[in-house]
């Protein structure tokens, strides 16, 4: 939470967090959706694991795929092995979603929406071999409690940017 408050521009922040959370829980990959609303489509803004070629291939129409949904219904996603999932599109191409990996060792994807307000904002999402479904759900709690929090911190973010036009406009009458 003191990487989220401490006044970074919003997509430093974000990568700072994933970052240490990549860290932290040995993640893959760490994602932030967030909703363009100048396109209607989700986009990555932020991410740990992924090239910049990847990030760039990572945008998603409205209910597409599991990301996709996630944003649109407003229900999170745990997905326990995503090379056995028929929803997930593995857009950017940073998965190897052969049937050749460990049995012991499936990729799991959490996926949790972020809001602004009464509105659905982005989604948080992470790639991580798991060792259990109790981990899986141990992380998954995790992940929406950071989801909250980037929510805030979206919130904030936005306020301020409104906040700024407003004494703009103002200022220029």
């Amino acid at each position: 939470s003191h990487i989220l408050s401490d006044g970074l521009e919003l997509n430093q922040a974000f990568q700072a967090a994933m970052a240490l959370l990549s860290e932290r829980l040995r993640i893959q990959r760490a994602t932030l959706v967030l909703w363009d609303r100048a396109t209607d489509q989700l986009r990555i803004a932020a991410a740990v694991g992924l090239t910049a070629a990847e990030q760039q291939r990572g945008t998603y129409a409205p209910g597409e795929g599991v990301t996709g949904r996630v944003l649109s219904t407003g229900q999170p996603a745990v997905i326990p092995d995503v090379s056995k999932h028929p929803d997930f599109l593995n857009r950017t191409g940073a998965r190897s979603l052969s049937s050749d990996q460990p049995a012991d060792a499936p990729l799991a994807f959490i996926c949790i929406p972020i809001k602004d307000g009464d509105e659905y904002a982005g989604a948080l999402s992470i790639d991580k071999h798991i060792d259990s479904p109790e981990q899986l759900n141990a992380d998954a709690r995790l992940i929406t409690i950071l989801a909250g929090l980037f929510s805030q911190s979206i919130r904030i973010h936005n306020l301020a940017q409104l906040d700024r036009k407003s004494t703009r406009l103002n200022s220029s009458h």
